[in-house]
């Protein structure tokens, strides 16, 4: 029984040299998930999505292909927004850069018989293990550039609309100040009419309708009638 455990023991912590060794060197390789959508790492979050909704058409497989070495950076990619498009992921990830690259060896003969595991490890690789869903992040995304791009298109139309019920509401108040202006000056015009009408009746009873014709057109109307001539009455 005890040879049992120690054989067991033997194996285990060989998987885990071996485990811990290429997953140091998988890191050691691997780009750094800024590079993978250049950008820097002071970047914001609108520009990461950018340059990843940016990447995405140029790499995604139904423009490049199905060929290995362009699903390998798609899935770099994919990989890398996801860390880096959730901000506590992203502080994780972040923090990790800023640490050790791996931690140092440390040795197993102390304990024989405990499970081989190396939580940091584990931690580290969480990303590889558990592989996003490519397409609802890019759907995500996508998402939010469509919902920006209507939006934006939303603001300029209430604009436009506002500038055509003011230029109605200008339009509609000068015609309206127009006709007001000409009823009044049609109003005095009439009045004025009147006012010259009832002076002709009132003259007309008080003169007479010949002495009205000539208070109007003078003396040449009586020149022009026969018998009217002072000399052709004295010869």
């Amino acid at each position: 029984m005890l040879g049992r455990k120690i054989k067991w023991s033997c194996i285990c912590q060989l998987h885990a040299r071996y485990s811990r060794k290429l997953f140091t060197g998988r890191r050691l390789s691997a780009k750094n998930y800024y590079d993978v959508l250049g950008v820097k790492k002071e970047s914001t979050q609108k520009e990461i999505r950018d340059a990843y909704v940016k990447l995405c058409k140029q790499l995604h497989p139904d423009k490049q292909g199905s060929t290995k070495d362009g699903h390998r950076k798609f899935t770099e990619l994919n990989h890398a927004y996801t860390v880096l498009s959730k901000p506590w992921d992203r502080k994780v990830y972040d923090e990790e850069l800023q640490g050790p690259r791996y931690q140092p060896y440390r040795s197993d003969m102390q304990r024989p018989f405990d499970r081989q595991e190396d939580p940091f490890m584990h931690r580290q690789d969480r990303y590889y293990e558990k592989p996003p869903d490519y397409s609802s992040a890019f759907r995500q995304a996508s998402g939010r550039y469509v919902e920006n791009k209507q939006q934006k298109l939303n603001i300029v139309v209430g604009c436009f609309v506002l500038l055509l019920a003011g230029a109605c509401l200008h339009f509609l108040a000068y015609r309206y100040g127009t006709s007001k202006d000409m009823k009044e000056r049609m109003m005095e015009a009439s009045s004025r009419n009147w006012r010259l009408y009832q002076q002709s009746k009132d003259n007309h009873k008080i003169y007479g309708t010949a002495k009205q014709i000539e208070r109007i057109f003078g003396d040449g109307i009586q020149e022009n009638e026969p018998g009217g001539d002072g000399e052709d009455g004295s010869k």
